[in-house]
């Protein structure tokens, strides 16, 4: 009778724990409700222009949807309603008492799973119901809307249960409160941060053909071994059925062992670090052997000279701190830093062999080259290219195949035989037309700027295999060679394709188009059926244009295309409202044509009156530099169609020269306004003269 008197008094504490985490859980809920309504108010008065109730509805979907803040508090409450529930384990007096119940451990498991969800759900229904009531009195309480509310509270409660088993399986290989903390911070970020990111750090600083990908961010392998990558991979978008199904595993998986362990838990375990010590080797090695490959990485970082020596005694150092450290937390004694030192011995050798396979390239990752019958085609980005990928809308890209692929391949094999990465300086310079620019490396030994045999860029490949993988790599290759293969590639249409949005895109998805030369800005008023019309004229003027002219022609303004919504496949999101840039050439003149048509006056800068320029030259020391300025119209005149807008857009272009820089004073229509422009050498080297 004593004993069941007692179960109901702890049952009766543990509830006064969950009312008290359940308080500041209704709490934040309440404050989220109430940052509903302002962002809700804001997004109204913000929009007051929409008049059409379906363009209001996709602006307010972005408020109604699942946030990070939602799945945020969801994570923290996992932890904290399981260490109510279960923190009596950290406890000798609690542990001896509930192991001296007449209660099976399986009841108090599922008692507390149960109380912990029930009361978790309560304050999430309230938020459901505080946007629906918010939603439902202005007016804009929908079928979708409500369904989305409802993804809400299923998204919140898994993400809840994922957190809570990963708390109850830590509490249950725990002695100590803080260690469980530790210990659920260490499988939170083990996967994808430790691991993945060590990973690309070390193909980076060894392998010369490494080339980083959005995927290593985003890489599901990774993130489904962890319950706060899981949770938030939620909110992807385009992956979310991975992780839905992902973190479904996860709370059955660790739900299953937490249990378990929970069920063959000595009681006698309060107290120590860690329950199972015989899993203490294991824990040890998986944590400090990355760490110590980080401070090996750090400190030849850190170092001026960036050489092994400093990395080998950062891996040292590493090895020893982390090593001692783990040791101190396990035994709760700082004399426990030399304990074991067998294990430490395998440390050492198991950091240094990994380093080795990576500094002597034992996997042959940089000798590596793909068979032409293996890969079906080829992804290509050199330096010389405008980098389109942040604006990127259209299809997924698949490469370039066929005659490409060899020409592409024959580069790949020339560049693995000569490249000398290691005696390579980067330095700035530019060409053509500004929508095109270059870095170009040259090699440090007997360098001559104007010895074009030493010119290299980079090519980064993306070979798509016939088995489905996708393997990168980055290559130095010569100049003149990227040339040649950049106007082979800009002939083929799948390279069009993957290049600009506008060949696979949904034209239907433009919003918006916008005219723009600095000077001036005018919004292209067109029907659907005339975004079309101007897109297909746009894009047979640019299919005219060879990379060689494009490279040495001057645009003279460019147009904006908004999307409304699309997907980005180099980033794996989806875009709204992302602005897609176009260049406009002389030579377009049914583009230009167009344009005039409905209403747009296109102008090139030679169109305006401009008073005065001045020419600074920074060939040589910033305090011995020169200005010329030049007021004469006819000299003006001469040299103004060779003008190139230093940014188009408000976006900055590279210059043309990094010797000397433009200043000019422009007549427009709304007064005098100053421009800045870039022009070759020579051309500026003639005005100087003036």
């Amino acid at each position: 009778m004593t004993l069941k008197i007692s179960f109901s008094k702890v049952c009766r504490e543990n509830m006064k724990r969950y009312l008290a985490v359940g308080s500041c859980l209704m709490f934040v809920c309440l404050m989220q409700i109430l940052a509903f309504v302002i962002e809700i108010q804001n997004r109204l008065i913000d929009y007051q222009s929409i008049t059409s109730r379906v363009e209001m509805l996709e602006m307010l979907q972005y408020a109604i949807e699942p946030s990070e803040i939602e799945i945020g508090a969801a994570l923290v409450f996992g932890v904290a309603f399981a260490y109510a529930g279960f923190g009596f384990l950290h406890s000798k007096i609690q542990s001896d008492f509930y192991g001296a119940l007449p209660v099976k451990r399986r009841t108090v498991y599922q008692m507390n799973g149960f109380s912990s969800l029930l009361i978790f759900f309560v304050p999430v229904l309230v938020l459901a119901l505080g946007k629906g009531i918010v939603l439902g009195v202005v007016g804009y309480l929908t079928r979708s809307f409500v369904m989305l509310i409802l993804k809400g509270i299923v998204y919140q409660m898994l993400v809840f249960l994922a957190s809570w088993v990963t708390a109850v399986l830590v509490i249950a290989l725990t002695g100590q409160w803080y260690v469980g903390l530790l210990a659920y911070g260490v499988v939170a970020v083990y996967m994808p941060l430790v691991i993945r990111n060590l990973i690309p750090t070390y193909s980076g600083k060894f392998f010369h053909t490494f080339s980083y990908a959005y995927e290593w961010e985003n890489a599901f392998a990774y993130n489904c071994f962890s319950p706060v990558s899981l949770s938030f991979g939620l909110l992807s978008g385009t992956e979310t059925g991975k992780y839905l199904v992902g973190i479904i595993l996860w709370i059955g998986i660790v739900g299953i062992i937490s249990y378990l362990l929970f069920q063959r838990r000595p009681a006698e375990a309060a107290g120590r670090a860690m329950t199972f010590e015989k899993f203490n080797p294991v824990i040890r090695f998986l944590i400090v052997i990355p760490m110590a490959l980080y401070a090996g990485w750090f400190l030849s970082e850190t170092s001026m000279q960036n050489s092994m020596i400093w990395h080998v005694i950062g891996i040292m150092i590493g090895v020893f701190l982390f090593h001692g450290l783990i040791e101190t937390i396990f035994q709760s004694s700082i004399r426990a830093v030399f304990a074991h030192k067998k294990q430490l011995a395998a440390t050492f050798l198991f950091s240094f062999g990994i380093t080795a396979v990576f500094y002597f390239d034992l996997i042959g990752y940089d000798k590596w080259i793909p068979a032409k019958e293996s890969v079906k085609s080829i992804e290509v980005t050199l330096d010389n290219m405008e980098n389109r990928q942040d604006c990127f809308w259209g299809e997924k890209p698949d490469g370039v195949s066929d005659e490409s692929v060899e020409t592409i391949l024959a580069l790949v094999r020339d560049a693995v035989v000569t490249e000398d990465t290691e005696n390579a300086v980067v330095y700035s310079n530019a060409v053509g037309a500004g929508a095109l620019a270059r870095d170009v490396s040259t090699v440090e030994v007997d360098y001559d700027e104007n010895d074009e045999e030493h010119m290299i860029i980079t090519m980064e490949t993306a070979y798509h295999m016939k088995n489905g993988q996708v393997k990168r790599r980055k290559y130095q290759i010569d100049e003149n060679k990227s040339m040649e293969l950049l106007n082979q590639l800009y002939a083929d249409e799948d390279f069009k394709d993957d290049y600009f949005s506008l060949y696979t895109a949904d034209i239907s998805k433009i919003s918006r188009i916008e005219w723009d030369n600095i000077v001036e800005y005018e919004t292209v008023k067109l029907s659907s059926q005339e975004k079309e019309e101007f897109i297909e004229i746009y894009r047979k003027e640019l299919d005219a244009l060879s990379y060689t002219e494009i490279r040495n022609s001057i645009p003279h303004s460019e147009f904006y295309v908004t999307c409304s919504e699309g997907f980005n496949p180099y980033w794996n999101e989806n875009v709204g409202n992302m602005k897609d840039r176009y260049y406009i050439y002389p030579s377009f003149e049914k583009t230009i044509a167009y344009l005039e048509e409905h209403g747009v006056g296109v102008k090139a800068i030679s169109d305006y009156e401009i008073r005065e320029v001045r020419v600074t030259d920074y060939s040589k020391d910033y305090e011995e530099s020169k200005t010329n300025v030049i007021e004469d119209p006819d000299i003006i005149a001469r040299y103004k169609d060779q003008f190139v807008y230093t940014e188009i857009g408000g976006i900055c272009m590279n210059s043309l020269s990094s010797n000397y820089s433009l200043e000019a004073t422009c007549q427009t229509p709304v007064g005098d306004k100053t421009l800045y422009f870039w022009v070759d050498d020579a051309t500026a080297e003639k005005m100087m003269l003036e």
